[in-house]
């Protein structure tokens, strides 16, 4: 592999990689709070 590329892509990889752990954090918190709200749902539907 080129010596240059190489650096180039682990520079760019430095810069993404927080981003994307950030991304991942925020779809999981979504994905919680979705499920919570699902089961208040449930919840709510079986009081009913």
């Amino acid at each position: 592999m080129n010596n240059k590329l190489y650096l180039l892509y682990t520079q760019k990889y430095a810069l993404i990689a927080p981003i994307i752990k950030m991304e991942k954090k925020m779809i999981f918190n979504l994905l919680k709070r979705q499920l919570k709200v699902n089961i208040i749902a449930v919840g709510v539907s079986v009081q009913i």
